[in-house]
């Protein structure tokens, strides 16, 4: 199996009418942590022992600011708006068999913007399912 490249990652998110990709979009991360409980007893042999409860999905990264882009018009709209939109987060293309990742329902938690002297002006993003949306790791193809 071939290694992945980051360049060939996508991140989507559903307009109503299907996938879009969000073209801007240039480095991502995808955070998979989890809460633990102390699941110690007597006979761990004087060892603490624990246990994974709930876990948390976390999608963060940074964009060009691109109001020529519509996904990035989009995208900003829903921060302001706190509104929610489907997402689908892949390691490829989402029409490619081979491709795997995550589909929520995210909103956007944090939008931070860059306006650097000499810089292109970036906007830093984290993302997280919304309320009433279980995340669930998929494989290509999807929407197709």
């Amino acid at each position: 199996m071939a290694e992945i490249r980051g360049i060939d990652c996508k991140v989507y998110f559903d307009t109503g009418s299907g996938y879009v990709e969000w073209q801007c979009v240039r480095n991502t991360t995808v955070n998979l942590t989890f809460d633990e409980t102390d699941a110690t007893c007597r006979g761990s042999g004087g060892y603490r022992q624990n246990a994974v409860t709930v876990a948390s999905l976390e999608v963060t990264g940074d964009a060009v600011k691109d109001k020529a882009d519509a996904s990035f018009v989009a995208i900003e709209a829903a921060a302001v708006a706190k509104t929610t939109l489907p997402m689908l987060v892949m390691d490829g293309d989402r029409t490619v068999a081979e491709s795997d990742g995550w589909q929520f329902d995210g909103q956007i938690f944090s939008w931070e913007e860059a306006q650097g002297y000499e810089d292109i002006v970036v906007v830093s993003f984290t993302i997280k399912p919304a309320r009433g949306s279980a995340p669930a790791l998929v494989s290509g193809p999807i929407g197709v």
